[in-house]
């Protein structure tokens, strides 16, 4: 499948990167709006509404805010954006674009759902029941949650600035159950929601997508156990960016430094609640994990010529 590089910046809080969104003069009265109406539909409506700060901003914000308007996301939230990519590329010519407004309608069966989040079915043909739920929960956590979405605007000069908007990437609009309120098959419940842009770029503007198999998530699935870390699924779909560049460019290594993979992987969390010792332990899972798909021989650690920790990872050619 064809990956937007924009929506993987947003999953790793990248998006604002080398972006002069700090001279923005409207930038503290955005976020200040956005944080006063999640605060809002918390107190009134339903406490699992957030927002999800990159860290260049969450770093400003005062830490009693940010505990009560924000919650990052989660490994399987993470899956659940690649199967909602995959779904929307499988149903193109069924998709309704809405340009004014900068989202897709897309409708998609429970079944189908499960299947692109790489669910595993048992020996008569169900998927697992506590999979099910923990994808669900996920598909209505993303629900809940408003991103900082770069958008190019002009100016009163006419020259083109990058602003925020802030808005929800996937919105669930209607649950239809088919013709019985207690229908328990999956494959009657249509879930019918909109999309952001962020998802789609069907016009395959060059350097806007790099290829996802369109398994991936099955493949994922097949090669670690436990709960989904986020780190780990963000590691892969970035290796899967840089392996296609690599090929490109004939390079058959790929290297990271240290406080790449704290990006990119969002181990700075770790710190942040004093678990420090996790921190190496998820960066292995990941290379074994990435080893196991296919991706890379092996891998070694070394330093840079600053002295800086980094790693060489060795691809499958």
């Amino acid at each position: 499948m064809h990956y937007p590089n924009k929506l993987l910046d947003i999953e790793t809080g990248r998006q604002f990167k080398q972006l002069t969104i700090f001279e923005d003069p409207n930038l503290h009265q955005i976020l200040n709006t956005a944080i006063d109406k999640i605060l809002t539909l918390r107190k009134s409506e339903n406490d699992k509404y957030a927002i999800e700060f990159p860290k260049e901003l969450a770093d400003r914000i005062p830490k009693k805010v940010r505990e009560n308007t924000s919650r990052e996301l989660t490994g399987s939230e993470v899956r659940t954006l690649t199967a909602i990519v995959s779904l929307a590329q499988k149903k193109q010519n069924e998709l309704k674009l809405y340009n004014e407004i900068d989202r897709a309608y897309l409708s998609f069966t429970l079944s189908e759902f499960f299947n692109e989040c790489g669910i595993k079915k048992n020996k008569s043909g169900k998927f697992n029941p506590k999979d099910k739920k923990n994808f669900i929960d996920s598909l209505l956590g993303l629900h809940y949650r408003e991103f900082l979405i770069p958008v190019p605007k002009m100016d009163k000069n006419g020259k083109e600035r990058i602003s925020i908007d802030i808005r929800r990437l996937v919105e669930i609009h209607n649950i239809d159950l088919g013709n019985l309120e207690d229908n328990f098959r999956e494959k009657d419940h249509l879930y019918k929601i909109t999309i952001d842009s962020s998802f789609f770029n069907f016009e395959r503007k060059q350097n806007t997508y790099f290829e996802l198999p369109s398994d991936l998530n099955k493949r994922l699935r097949k090669v670690t156990v436990g709960r989904q870390n986020i780190g780990v699924e963000l590691f892969i779909k970035c290796l899967h960016q840089s392996y296609q560049l690599s090929k490109n460019t004939g390079k058959s290594v790929v290297e990271y430094t240290y406080e790449k993979l704290e990006e990119i992987m969002r181990l700075y969390r770790y710190k942040a609640i004093g678990q420090h010792g996790r921190i190496t332990p998820t960066i292995i899972k990941a290379f074994t994990t990435a080893q196991k798909l296919g991706l890379i021989e092996s891998w070694e650690e070394s330093r840079s010529k600053w002295g800086g920790k980094k790693y060489i990872l060795y691809l499958n050619t």
